[in-house]
């Protein structure tokens, strides 16, 4: 993809390739995908990206989903209607649809389905209503019910393309016609062409990405155009292009051409580049270009699959006039007049002065092992020779260096005073014009040495760091995590020494603080095995890495370094390999140089998509009821699964079309986990034996810490019947049901005890009643009889004179008849027949009327229902209603001065019997009343039995008394 570089720029660096004026051959960079990767057929023909950015590619082997690592592919025995596949479009319910020669299909969630059959399909697409249009047969049609229904926009119509712009809108082109737009479900001309356009056979219509009214088409036979404000003018034709098949305008609003020559890049100033086998692409005829979201530009031809452009920010460098130069390179560097040295580990030394490439001292350095090349402080070439020691050239010729002869230089530093430090297998030396000096005390070999300060030189193996100090080892210096790294070299950026390692990344050390830092993948680089780093003029260091070459920036907030988001091609660097060239950085690789553009624009990233492809649920108990539950075409939605389904993994997939191999996700599941957890590479995630409740799993994926959006779902898992809410109420319920049952039943035969208890009790209580009452009424009665027999007698033998005598034997006698109408009353009361409220109150009754009898009160008393022979009472409310009652009729008799004396006895609302005693008295004050013994009495007797007595009188109003709350034993 061509990116942040100027349109004048891309011409700069690219048509001189195409006029083949540069002496050095540039490959541009595209990544193949074709058979060996999983690609089901060579010859693509199609290319859409659906919403969750994988592409889908149409071939003659079938259909395809590719994520940019891996292909899924569906074929005729999978249930497609053909292997011809010719176009592919997406609905709104993200279902893909897949035109073939035979008919279509649609493909949901891995299923194929059949939509039509026996039809040639080459183009479908969806318009902003939902609706879905295609071309058969060089007519339109619109599908109704999947079935094929014609449109005729003009008589005889020949419709040779169908698009859309980035708003929606459908458009066809009618050859010897024009264009037409679908407007509120009619189709409008829009641009009517002149009959010398018009009569072509246009296959593709392209809308500018600023959705202004301008756009290009290209005809099969006679190049590309561009209309705009109803003007149509020639963009490119090329007498040697037989064929023109498709057009795409990538993020520079360059326009792409698929022609059968290759693929030609032309931008708004008509500056025109041509890809081809010539210079990286590996095929010619293309069939298919296509700029996906990201910004990629994509290739499709006729034999060898799919390419990807990867930009020119990398171009490598291979042939020169026709050369092969694809070598291993071991080392790089610029002299004091500009020229370019290379070293190669197989084919010798090679110098290129800005014009011609040439191979000093061929002779005598053919076929040698060259170690590396640099230069010493006044930037002569120095060259390392395997088994020849170190060579400085002197401008003409290389002679060699004192005191190298038959060694295997490894490394070589030079200096203050001209001297130099090299370094051989196990061993350093300090090398003068006239003496050697070892330096020994370390272990490992010898890989690199970094001139740090005066006296000080840090020595790097492959076992870590040394600091050599006035040419002996320092044993106090350390460098935390350097302990037992292979340093492959050393280099200075502001006050950090970056030590680049294999397995260990890039380790900093800040000479200020002492504080050390690690730069790994996991932060970005391509890979943990770093070989060499320079600094452009923008202060940008350049990482050549095991797999690939990545830009790191200093960021002054956090005092470390972030890496430049950015495509880089998979190349192997070597060793120290690296060397800043014409505002170029050039990279030594395993097969070539790679030319690093320094001056290339930052553009935008675009993050990854990422969607929920499934989730499988295990079931503990049962494994039939193993499920999985699609997810990726899901809305928002809760999953409802058994307490027995509680183990799930759940399936993501992150897709980045740029950086496919650099994607990694974080993902955290509410419920069990506190935050998203560390990046991982994995796009699975496993729980198992989860509890009850409610879960959120959520997911996003990231490249070079770039993120997307987060996809979320939700499952519950219902608890089992014995742990729900309900269940437990319903225990809680029926234990407390049950506890008050049981409790009832422990009251109830308690009650029934005491009940038995006190009916023997009462039994016994009335036995001794009823014999007490036997016995008073016989020992009394008898002793009554006998004094009033006594008396009659005593009072015959007294005479009439004896008046005094005769007195007093009459109240003796009266006495002993009141004494034994007092004793009735307690003999009633004792006996246990009375202990009922209906011969309570028959005695109440009999008692008033034989109270009344003989005076001028009328007294008045219904007979007491039967219905009360049932209502027991007890001794105690017996013998206490009957007092209270004598003594309120009594004081009737006494005081009121009554005409009338009416009892009631009626039920109140409370089912409790409530007596009422009214006469129509002279009646009292109760405020000035001076309380005697008698009400005084009555209260406190009603107090004993637990009932209320209520009074309502006044001075020749009469007097009402009531006594309320009387209830039987059983109430």
């Amino acid at each position: 993809m061509l990116n942040r570089l100027s349109f004048f720029s891309v011409w700069l660096f690219l048509i001189v390739a195409v006029s083949q004026q540069l002496i050095w051959a540039q490959n541009y960079n595209f990544t193949n995908y074709n058979l060996k990767e999983g690609l089901p057929q060579s010859q693509v023909s199609v290319i859409f990206q659906a919403k969750d950015c994988t592409l889908w590619l149409g071939s003659f082997g079938g259909v395809s989903n590719f994520d940019g690592i891996n292909f899924k592919s569906y074929s005729k025995a999978d249930g497609l209607l053909s292997n011809n596949v010719s176009c592919i479009t997406e609905d709104r319910q993200n279902r893909i649809w897949v035109g073939t020669d035979n008919g279509i299909n649609v493909i949901q969630n891995d299923k194929i389905y059949k939509i039509l059959e026996g039809v040639d399909v080459y183009s479908l697409i969806q318009d902003s209503e939902g609706n879905i249009w295609g071309l058969s047969n060089r007519r339109l049609f619109r599908l109704q019910n999947n079935k094929i229904r014609f449109v005729d926009i003009v008589e005889g119509e020949i419709v040779t393309c169908l698009n859309k712009d980035s708003k929606g809108n459908l458009y066809v082109f009618i050859r010897r016609v024009g264009v037409f737009r679908l407007t509120k479900n009619k189709w409008q001309s829009y641009a009517i062409f002149p009959a010398g356009v018009a009569n072509n056979y246009v296959n593709k219509l392209l809308f500018d990405d600023k959705g202004n009214d301008k756009f290009y088409f290209s005809t099969l036979k006679n190049g590309v155009f561009t209309s705009e404000n109803g003007k149509i003018d020639l963009l490119f034709h090329h007498k040697s292009v037989d064929g023109y098949f498709d057009l795409a305008q990538d993020v520079d609003r360059n326009i792409w051409i698929a022609t059968q020559k290759g693929v030609f890049l032309v931008n708004s100033k008509g500056s025109v580049v041509l890809f081809n086998e010539k210079n990286g692409l590996k095929t010619n005829r293309i069939n298919v270009v296509f700029k996906d979201v990201e910004g990629n530009i994509w290739l499709s031809s006729f034999a060898d699959g799919i390419f990807r452009y990867d930009g020119d920010a990398f171009i490598k460098y291979d042939t020169f006039k026709g050369r092969d130069l694809s070598y291993s390179i071991s080392g790089m560097a610029v002299d004091k007049d500009g020229k370019l040295w290379v070293s190669t580990f197989s084919e010798g030394l090679y110098r290129f002065d800005g014009e011609n490439l040439s191979q000093p001292e061929a002779r005598k350095l053919k076929d040698k092992f060259l170690y590396f090349v640099t230069t010493d402080s006044n930037r002569n070439i120095i060259l390392s020779v395997q088994n020849n020691g170190l060579w400085k050239y002197n401008g003409s010729t290389f002679s060699q260096m004192p005191f190298t002869q038959g060694a295997n230089i490894s490394a070589v530093i030079q200096d203050e005073q001209d001297n130099f430090y090299v370094g051989e297998v196990s061993t350093v030396a300090y090398l003068t014009k006239n003496k050697v000096e070892k330096i020994s005390g370390f272990k490992g070999w010898v890989s690199c040495l970094y001139y740090y300060k005066k006296d000080s030189v840090i020595l790097g193996t492959s076992s870590g760091v040394y600091l050599i100090k006035n040419k002996k080892i320092d044993v106090q210096f350390k460098v935390d995590g350097l302990e037992n790294a292979y340093i492959v070299g050393i280099t200075k950026h502001r006050q950090l020494l970056l030590f680049f390692t294999l397995g260990d990344g890039i380790i900093s050390f800040d000479t200020h603080t002492g504080k050390t830092k690690r730069y790994l993948r996991i932060n970005g680089l391509s890979s943990n095995d770093v070989y060499s780093i320079a600094i452009d003029k923008n202060d940008i260091l350049w990482v050549g890495t095991g797999r690939g070459i990545n830009k790191l920036k200093f960021d002054t907030a956090s005092q470390g370094y972030k890496v430049i988001k950015g495509n880089s091609p998979v190349v192997e660097s070597n060793q120290n390999a690296i060397v800043n060239y014409q505002s170029s950085v050039l990279v030594g690789t395993t097969t070539g140089i790679l030319l690093c553009n320094t001056n290339l624009l930052k553009r935008e990233v675009v993050p990854p998509s990422i969607s929920l492809k499934g989730m499988n649920v295990f079931d503990k108990v049962e494994k039939d009821r193993d499920t999985l539950v699609a997810l990726s075409k899901e809305k928002s939605r809760t999953i409802i699964l058994k307490h027995t389904q509680n183990h799930i993994s759940i399936r993501y997939k992150g897709v980045s079309l740029s950086n496919p191999q650099n994607v990694v996700y974080r993902y955290c599941l509410l419920g069990v986990d506190a935050d998203f957890g560390k990046p991982v590479a994995s796009t699975e995630a496993e729980y198992s034996a989860l509890s009850p409740g409610t879960y959120t799993f959520k997911v996003y994926a990231e490249v070079n810490e770039v993120r997307s959006s987060i996809k979320e779902i939700t499952f519950v898992i219902k608890p089992p019947f014995y742990a729900t809410s309900w269940f437990k109420a319903i225990t809680f319920v029926t234990l407390v049901l049950a506890s008050w049952l049981l409790f009832s039943v422990i009251l109830k035969r308690k009650e029934r005890i005491r009940r038995q208890r006190e009916k023997i009790k009462l039994e016994e209580q009335a036995k001794i009643r009823k014999q007490t009452a036997e016995d008073f009424h016989d020992d009394i009665g008898n002793k009554l009889t006998r004094i009033n027999v006594l008396s009659e007698i005593l009072d015959k033998k007294i005479n009439e004179q004896q008046t005094e005598q005769k007195e007093l034997i009459r109240m003796i006698k009266q006495n002993a008849g009141f004494l034994y109408t007092g004793t009735k009353d307690v003999l009633w009361a004792l006996d246990p027949k009375s202990d009922n409220l209906y011969e309570i109150m028959q005695h109440i009754r009999n008692f008033g009327t034989d109270l009344f009898q003989k005076t001028d009160v009328f007294f008045q008393m219904e007979e007491p229902a039967d219905k009360y022979r049932k209502w027991h009472m007890s001794m105690e409310q017996n013998r206490n209603l009957t007092l209270i009652f004598k003594e309120v009729l009594t004081n009737i008799l006494k005081h009121a001065k009554a005409s009338s004396v009416r009892v009631d006895v009626f039920e109140d609302e409370a089912k409790t019997i409530k007596i009422q005693v009214e006469d129509d008295g002279i009646g009292f004050n109760l405020d000035n009343i001076k309380h005697g013994q008698g009400l005084k009495n009555i209260k406190n007797r009603c107090e004993r039995i637990n009932l209320v007595i209520d009074v309502h009188t006044g001075l020749q109003q009469g007097t009402n008394v009531s006594i309320s709350g009387i209830k039987p034993l059983d109430k």
